[in-house]
Parts: C-alpha cells; sequence; structure tokens
C-alpha cells in the first residue's frame, strides 16, 4: 500500500520540479535579453556623458555668474562714487569745524 503513494508521490514532485527549473530559466534568459537590449540602445560614449555633465554644470552656474557679474558691475559703481563721496565728506567737516580763535592778551 506504501507503494500505491510513493511512486505517485515520486513521480508528481520530479515533474513539479522539471517545471519550475524550466519556468526559471525562461526568466532568466527573458530579463537578461531585455537588460541586453536596453544596454545598447541606451548606452553614452565617454564624450557624450562628458558634453552631458559640462552642458548641466554650466546651466546650473548661469545664474550665479549673472548675479555676480551683477555684483561687479554695482562695485565698480561704488568705487567711482566713492572719491566723490570723500571729498564731499572731508568739504563737510572743514566747513563745520570751527575756525581756531587768537587769544589776545589783556595787558
Amino acid at each position: 500500500m506504501d507503494e500505491d503513494i510513493i511512486v505517485p508521490l515520486i513521480v508528481f514532485t520530479f515533474i513539479f520540479a522539471m517545471v519550475a527549473l524550466i519556468m526559471a530559466q525562461s526568466r532568466w534568459k527573458a530579463r537578461h535579453k531585455l537588460e541586453a537590449e536596453g544596454r545598447e540602445g541606451a548606452s553614452l560614449g565617454t564624450g557624450e556623458l562628458k558634453a552631458l555633465m559640462r552642458e548641466a554644470v554650466e546651466e546650473a552656474n548661469e545664474p550665479l555668474l549673472a548675479r555676480i557679474e551683477h555684483l561687479e558691475q554695482e562695485l565698480a559703481q561704488t568705487t567711482r562714487q566713492l572719491p566723490l563721496a570723500e571729498k564731499r565728506l572731508d568739504e563737510m567737516m572743514e566747513a563745520s569745524t570751527p575756525a581756531p580763535v587768537e587769544r589776545r592778551s589783556v595787558t
């Protein structure tokens, strides 16, 4: 009686294992085929990658460079106005400083 159960159980297990292995192999082949196709179509050369990186860095730096240029223009304008402001300040200081008073001796 044990032989009536053991033989079909072994046959069923063998068939199930074979089907599982065949399905795993076909999934593995399909996955690697898709990966290989993806790598061929989307691969970038070193030059292309460098160009993309350079373009991204330049694009990111544009607002910063514009701000630096604006600040440099403001600095140049301020330095041009600085001597005039110093001259006016000197004139104001001279005008507000009282003239020295001469002391006369009483005799």
